[in-house]
C-alpha cells in the first residue's frame, strides 16, 4: 500500500459539460452585462473581455516566474487587476469585493456545468493508499475545489487537496509534488499519482486515467468550441434530430422547414443577444 495517492482534479474527479474556456467567456460576459456602461470604448464584447483576462493572466504568470515563483496566479488577483484594465474609472465600492463575487459566480458556473467522473471511484480502488489528497495545477483556491467536490458528492472521499495556486507551484514543473512530499513527509517511492497527465517527475509512480469514452467527448468538446463551423452543423444536425420525420410534408414543406431549422440558431442567438 503506498502512503500518499494524489488525484487531479479535472478530467480525473469531475469533467466538464462543456470546453474550459467557454467558463472564462460566461464570466466575461457576466461582467460585460454587469459593467457595460463602464467600459473603456474599445470592449464591445465580452469576447474582448476575455480576450484581456488571459492577456492579463499571462502577464501575471509571467511576473511570478520572475520571481523565483511557477507561472501561476489567484483567481481573484486576476479579477482585480482585469477590472482595473477594463473599466474607464476606477470603482465606487472595494474592488476586492468585487472580484470575491466574480470569482464565486465562476465557481457556480462550474458547479452548474461540471459532474463527476464515471468510474474514477473503482478505479483508484486497486490503487489503495493510507492518505489520500487531490492535487492540480488551477487557479481556483483549494477552499473553492472542496466547494466543487462537495457539491458532487466528493467531499467525504477527498476532504482535502493542495491546488497550484495556493502555494504558486505546479505539477507539471514537478515542485508541487515536491511541495507535497515534503510536507507529508513521504519520498517518491510511497507516492502515487492519478492523472489525465502523467507527471515524470521525482520517481512517482503516476497512473495514467484516460477512458476512451470521456476523451472522446472532450475531444468533441474542443472541436465545438474552437470551430465554429464545426458549431453551427453540430447545431444543425441537433436541430434535424429534435424535430424528426419530414416523410408526413409535401416537398414545398420540407423545404420550407429545413431552411427554418437552419436559421433557428441564428435567430435563437439574436434573440438571446437582444435579451442580453
Amino acid at each position: 500500500m503506498y502512503k500518499l495517492r494524489t488525484v487531479d482534479v479535472w478530467d480525473t474527479l469531475i469533467r466538464r459539460a462543456c470546453h474550459p474556456e467557454t467558463v472564462k467567456l460566461a464570466t466575461a460576459l457576466h461582467v460585460f452585462l454587469r459593467f457595460h456602461h463602464s467600459l473603456e470604448g474599445t470592449l464591445s464584447s465580452h469576447w474582448d473581455l476575455h480576450d484581456k483576462r488571459i492577456e492579463i493572466e499571462r502577464i501575471m504568470a509571467h511576473e511570478a516566474e520572475v520571481i523565483g515563483h511557477d507561472g501561476e496566479y489567484k483567481l481573484t488577483a486576476v479579477f482585480r487587476r482585469w477590472l482595473a484594465t477594463i473599466l474607464r474609472h476606477p470603482l465606487p465600492c472595494n474592488t476586492d469585493d468585487i472580484a470575491k463575487e466574480i470569482a464565486e459566480h465562476e465557481l457556480r458556473f462550474e458547479m452548474a456545468n461540471t459532474f463527476p467522473d464515471d468510474s474514477i471511484i473503482d478505479f483508484l480502488a486497486n490503487y489503495p493508499a493510507e492518505k489520500t489528497l487531490y492535487l492540480s495545477d488551477f487557479h481556483m483556491t483549494s477552499a473553492m475545489v472542496d466547494h466543487l467536490l462537495a457539491h458532487h458528492g466528493l467531499d467525504t472521499l477527498f476532504p482535502k487537496g493542495l491546488l497550484s495556486c495556493d502555494v504558486m507551484l505546479k505539477k507539471c514543473s514537478g515542485r508541487l509534488f515536491e511541495y507535497i512530499q515534503k510536507n507529508h513527509d513521504v519520498d517518491s517511492r510511497m507516492n502515487i499519482s492519478i492523472s489525465a497527465k502523467i507527471p515524470q517527475q521525482l520517481g512517482i509512480t503516476a497512473i495514467h486515467y484516460l477512458p476512451e469514452a470521456s476523451h472522446r467527448k472532450r475531444g468533441k468538446k474542443d472541436t465545438l468550441f474552437s470551430s465554429r463551423e464545426v458549431l453551427f452543423t453540430h447545431m444543425t444536425k441537433l436541430a434535424r434530430e429534435t424535430a424528426g420525420n419530414f416523410s408526413n410534408r409535401n416537398d414545398d414543406a420540407k423545404a420550407t422547414f429545413q431552411l427554418g431549422l437552419q436559421a433557428a440558431p441564428l435567430l435563437i442567438g439574436y434573440a438571446l443577444f437582444i435579451a442580453d
